[in-house]
Formats: structure tokens, C-alpha cells, sequence
């Protein structure tokens, strides 16, 4: 379809959205758009924001009509300049979970790495050589 423009943002579904920003924000130099409660289906919303690409939280929430706890994402993907230096950076962060012990080379210009975010999404760092 011609008018679909691009990706408006991926949304993930975290325990705790304190935890979580913190985490986007202070750990991964993300911004933060906005953070507000949607009463009317009792849910809490955060938008944040790395290199004009952009990432929804979802509190989750009771309401039948937004069911998220049946949301899933499969990961997220960031694409990084320097792999190892991002692998050594989040070392020295103890409560980040290592999925994959060091950056892996699936191509000759492509290296890739996974770790585990505050709510348990599986975040993948990505280089391009």
C-alpha cells in the first residue's frame, strides 16, 4: 500500500515501566517522548525515542479490549557502530543478562549480540560492516 509511510514504533509490554525507562534512558541513551495514563482502558503509555526511531511501553493492563499480556514482541533490534564496545559497556552493568556471551559473526558484515531487558524482551544489537 502506497500511503503506508514507515514504522511509527514497536511497542513492548514491561512489569515495570520505572525500571524499564530506566534502563532505555540512563543504560541505553534513549529519550523520552512522553509517559501518560489512558484512564478510560486503564493503561500506562511511554514513548521513547534513539535517532528518530521510536519505542512504546505498555503497563499492562486488565482491560479486555487491551489484553496486553497476550502482546508479543519477538525482539528488538539496535543497530550500533562498535559492537564490542557496546558488549564491554553493558559489562559492567550488573543486572544486565547476557543471552549471548560476546558479540557472534554471522557474516563478514554482520555481527550480532542478545541480552535481556528489566521485563525479560530480548534486545539485539546489530553491526554493519
Amino acid at each position: 500500500m502506497k500511503e503506508i509511510k514507515g514504522i511509527a514504533h514497536v511497542c513492548i509490554t514491561v512489569n515495570d515501566m520505572d525500571e524499564t525507562l530506566q534502563f532505555y534512558l540512563d543504560v541505553l541513551g534513549c529519550k523520552l517522548v512522553d509517559r501518560f495514563q489512558l484512564d478510560w482502558v486503564n493503561v500506562e503509555l511511554a514513548h521513547v525515542e534513539i535517532n528518530g526511531q521510536f519505542i512504546e511501553f505498555t503497563y499492562k493492563s486488565d482491560t479486555p479490549r487491551l489484553r496486553t499480556d497476550r502482546w508479543e514482541v519477538g525482539h528488538i533490534a539496535f543497530t550500533v557502530s562498535d559492537i564490542n564496545k557496546v558488549a564491554e559497556n553493558l559489562s559492567f552493568i550488573s543486572n544486565i543478562k547476557f543471552i549471548d556471551e560476546k558479540p557472534n559473526v554471522v557474516t563478514e558484515t554482520l555481527s550480532t549480540f542478545f541480552i535481556e531487558g528489566p521485563s525479560g524482551e530480548v534486545i539485539e544489537f546489530m553491526e554493519y560492516k
